[in-house]
């Protein structure tokens, strides 16, 4: 099942990502950015609560590409089923993250041009 993404589109902002990525350390400044941005909807994030194992695999991370965060693994294999529901055993869908995504939009839209802006200003880019 492919999951889908909340995004964002910022004027100007593929133009600089372009730039960076050219640049020796560049990926690792937009993962830092990314992984920003993912932590802030990460402590957002209310997972429904039974034994606790669930509430406890949310993790994010940030890479060159993407600020991501996740639940679920092999040793929790329901974080699935929970968030997107399966009609079949009877799970209504719970999108704890998808809602923690949408309630701190803002936040991240703030994180992003925070971290864009001070990017432009240390490699001397032209957005």
């Amino acid at each position: 099942m492919t999951q889908p993404r909340v995004s964002v589109e910022i004027d100007g902002v593929k133009a600089v990502v372009r730039q960076i990525r050219k640049i020796e350390d560049g990926a690792a400044d937009m993962k830092s950015v990314h992984k920003k941005a993912a932590s802030a909807v990460e402590v957002a994030v209310k997972a429904p609560v039974v034994s606790g194992r669930l509430a406890g695999d949310i993790r994010s991370t940030g890479t060159a590409g993407a600020g991501v965060i996740r639940a679920g693994r092999k040793s929790v294999p329901y974080a699935g089923p929970i968030h997107w529901g399966w009609a079949k055993r009877g799970i209504k869908a719970n999108p704890f993250l998808v809602t923690a995504a949408e309630l701190k939009t803002p936040k991240v839209v703030d994180i992003y041009e925070d971290g864009m802006t001070a990017l432009i200003k240390k490699h001397n880019l032209n957005p």
